[in-house]
């Protein structure tokens, strides 16, 4: 699966220390990706809720170019697939 920065969006709350750990590793690979905290922005958590069921974060939700959504939530397995596209 090659993806794009474009096609990916992070939902996180700052204060979370899972959702920090994904962020630092976003900035240490210098990455360019929409970043939404779902406490102060309730569109975003509607969209978390409505896109898999639960407003659990961190969760990277990649747009796949050929229409599909992958909604990922273990803040491991988020940093796993940003340095194994982007490192």
């Amino acid at each position: 699966m090659g993806i794009t920065e474009d096609q990916l969006t992070l939902y996180q709350i700052t204060t979370c220390p899972f959702c920090l750990r994904v962020r630092q590793v976003v900035m240490n690979l210098g990455l360019n990706l929409r970043i939404k905290n779902v406490r102060k922005d309730s569109q975003a958590r509607e969209e978390l809720i409505c896109g898999c069921g639960k407003p659990t974060v961190p969760c990277l939700r990649i747009d796949e170019k050929k229409g599909d959504t992958i909604w990922i939530y273990e803040s491991n397995d988020i940093i796993s697939i940003l340095k194994e596209h982007f490192s």
